[in-house]
C-alpha cells in the first residue's frame, strides 16, 4: 500500500481512535472527528491533484529545426510530370505534453500585426481564423466522416499544420492557409515584417499562445537556399507590439 493514500490515512485515524478508546475515552470524539475530516480532505485533495497533474498541456512550435522552418514542395503536372510550381509552406506543430488526451483540440490564427514605417500596426477586431490544419491527416479525417478542424491529441505526438506558404507562381505574396476568412481580413501579405498570433485550445487545457514574426525581403524561386536567404521566421512568446507604438526592427 502506498503511503498517504486516503485508505492509509483512514487506517491511521482508526488506530489513533482505538488507542484513545483504550487509554482515555474523553479524547475519543475529537480524534474520530479529526480522522474522518482528514481522510475526506486528503481524498479530495488527491483527486484534485491527480486531475491537475494528468491534465493535457498544449504547446505550439515550429516543425523542424533549421530556420526559417520552410519545406520545399514541387507541384508537378499529373500528365507530363513537369514541375509547374514550387511552394514553401511554413509548417508549425501543436503538441500535447500532458499525460492525458487533449480532446477537441484546435489551433487558431487569433491576431495579425504588421510593421509600417517602424511602428507595429495590429489589425483591430480580428476574428479568429481556422487554417487548413493537420497535414497528411485531413483526408483521412474526411474519409472517416470526422471533423477536419478539431482533433483529439495523444500525449507527445506532434500534429503538423501550415500557417501559410510562399510560391513561385505567386512570388509577391505570402498566402495564409485559411479555410475561410472575412473579407476585411487579408489572407495575403507582401514583403516586409508581419507577425501572426496563434493559439491552441483543447478541452481541459489552458490555451497555448505563440507568435511568429516573419521578415521577408520579397520574391520566391525554385532555389531553396535563395528562399532561405530572403525569409527570417522568429518564434516569440510575446508580441513585438507589446509596447504601444514602440518602433522595433529586426536586426540586419
Amino acid at each position: 500500500m502506498k503511503l498517504w493514500t486516503p485508505v492509509a490515512i483512514l487506517l491511521a485515524a482508526v488506530v489513533l481512535v482505538v488507542g484513545a478508546r483504550l487509554t482515555n475515552q474523553s479524547v475519543w470524539p475529537p480524534l474520530i472527528a479529526i480522522g474522518s475530516v482528514g481522510a475526506v480532505g486528503v481524498a479530495i485533495f488527491q483527486t484534485l491533484f491527480l486531475t491537475w497533474w494528468r491534465r493535457p498541456i498544449m504547446e505550439i512550435g515550429v516543425f523542424g529545426s533549421i530556420p526559417p522552418y520552410l519545406r520545399k514542395i514541387p507541384i508537378r503536372d499529373d500528365r507530363t510530370g513537369q514541375t509547374v510550381d514550387v511552394i514553401y509552406p511554413l509548417s508549425l506543430q501543436v503538441r500535447n505534453t500532458g499525460k492525458t488526451i487533449a480532446r477537441q483540440a484546435v489551433p487558431l490564427l487569433t491576431g495579425v500585426g504588421q510593421l509600417v514605417d517602424g511602428v507595429w500596426k495590429v489589425q483591430e477586431a480580428w476574428i479568429p481564423v481556422t487554417l487548413r490544419f493537420w497535414v497528411l491527416d485531413e483526408l483521412v479525417q474526411r474519409a472517416a466522416g470526422k471533423s477536419t478542424e478539431e482533433r483529439d491529441l495523444v500525449p507527445l505526438r506532434p500534429y503538423v499544420f501550415n500557417l501559410g506558404f510562399f510560391s513561385t507562381s505567386l512570388p509577391d505574396s505570402f498566402h495564409l492557409g485559411d479555410v475561410l476568412i472575412p473579407r476585411n481580413q487579408p489572407n495575403e501579405y507582401g514583403p516586409g515584417d508581419f507577425c501572426f498570433e496563434l493559439m491552441a485550445f483543447a478541452e481541459g487545457a489552458a490555451p497555448a499562445k505563440k507568435y511568429f514574426w516573419i521578415h521577408w525581403k520579397g520574391g520566391c524561386s525554385d532555389e531553396f537556399d535563395e528562399v532561405r536567404r530572403r525569409v527570417v521566421v522568429t518564434p516569440m512568446d510575446q508580441p513585438p507590439w507589446r509596447k504601444v507604438n514602440e518602433p522595433r526592427r529586426l536586426n540586419p
